[in-house]
């Protein structure tokens, strides 16, 4: 804004994939381990991993599992998508190694599922780089410490290079020289 002070931006935090020609959003940032076919272009921002968040208190409560498939023995919280589907597959580790384990408490907001991991309610999937001060200071603790994280990516999508006014423009240009210099987009 201060590069750039006759710019206005209008932030939109929303789980829906909208449809971002015909909502007239120049630039959306999507997670996922992938995205699906469509006319839009999408660029690869940020590589986030995924691993198994439990409280010391939940831990206390319902013991720790030793392995990825003691979780079908516990209290997991799951992910309501926008299309209603409730994801019950969860990653386990490398990209090509899946559980399915239905969940005891579902949420349709990551910041809910975060708390519910937090509170003791359940066990949750979240990304590291997310709670890495509630590791920290003990918060929270990650499960399965010798499997490696799943890894999604943040993706920045937008429409066809020809059709960018200069504001977009300008504004991916800066965002990707921001990355280039290491800044993160939780920073």
């Amino acid at each position: 804004m201060r590069l750039h002070p006759k710019v206005t931006i209008k932030l939109l935090i929303t789980d829906k994939h909208e449809n971002i020609v015909e909502q007239h959003i120049d630039v959306a940032f999507r997670a996922g381990d992938s995205l699906a076919d469509s006319n839009l272009i999408a660029r690869s921002y940020e590589e986030l991993h995924i691993g198994y968040y439990a409280s010391p208190k939940y831990l206390e409560k319902y013991g720790t599992p030793e392995k990825p498939e003691d979780l079908n023995h516990h209290i997991m919280a799951g992910f309501r998508t926008p299309d209603g589907d409730v994801e019950h597959v969860i990653p386990i580790g490398s990209n090509d190694s899946f559980l399915q384990t239905p969940p005891r408490i579902t949420v349709n907001n990551i910041t809910i599922m975060h708390s519910i991991a937090h509170n003791g309610e359940a066990i949750a999937v979240l990304v590291d780089e997310t709670v890495e001060q509630e590791v920290a200071d003990g918060s929270l603790v990650r499960l399965f410490k010798n499997t490696p994280p799943h890894k999604a990516y943040i993706w920045v999508v937008y429409s066809s290079r020809h059709r960018l006014n200069a504001v977009t423009r300008t504004f991916l240009d800066f965002l990707f020289e921001k990355r280039e210099e290491g800044v993160s987009l939780k920073d």
